[in-house]
């Protein structure tokens, strides 16, 4: 703590900091609800795909894209919350691809072609019914 104190990180300097972190947050939030109306408007449906246009996704600042994304596929999926770093490496890819890609995360399926970003609730996996299926078949 005494070497944070002498770069101004002291008891005081840390609450201001959490005050402009909130802050920070905030405006956040914000653009990320304004991104929300702006490229999918209305209410997101269950089980019903969040489509993006492609280049209104893309023009984005990072941050936000990547908590917009990160909603949709927390709406889409199945599988709990979304996990962070999962979430930028996907995001990453998003960003870079110049074709068409399909990654499933959090039990959605993310889709990109034809300038459209579609995210959808991922198809049960066959290993899991199969797994229930047979459980109850053999269970006594």
């Amino acid at each position: 703590m005494p070497a944070l104190a002498r770069e101004g990180l002291d008891a005081r300097g840390l609450s201001r900091l959490a005050v402009r972190l909130r802050r920070a947050e905030a405006t956040i939030e914000f653009a990320v609800h304004a991104a929300r109306a702006a490229l999918a408007p209305g209410p997101w449906r269950a089980h019903a795909p969040i489509d993006f246009e492609g280049a209104r996704f893309a023009e984005l600042p990072a941050e936000v894209g990547l908590r917009l994304l990160g909603w949709a596929i927390a709406h889409a999926g199945n599988e709990g919350p979304v996990e962070l770093g999962k979430l930028e490496v996907l995001y990453d890819a998003l960003r870079h691809t110049r074709r068409q890609l399909r990654r499933t995360l959090a039990g959605a399926v993310v889709t990109v072609a034809a300038n459209r970003l579609r995210i959808e609730p991922a198809p049960a996996r066959r290993g899991s019914a199969m797994r229930r299926i047979g459980k109850s078949r053999f269970t006594k």
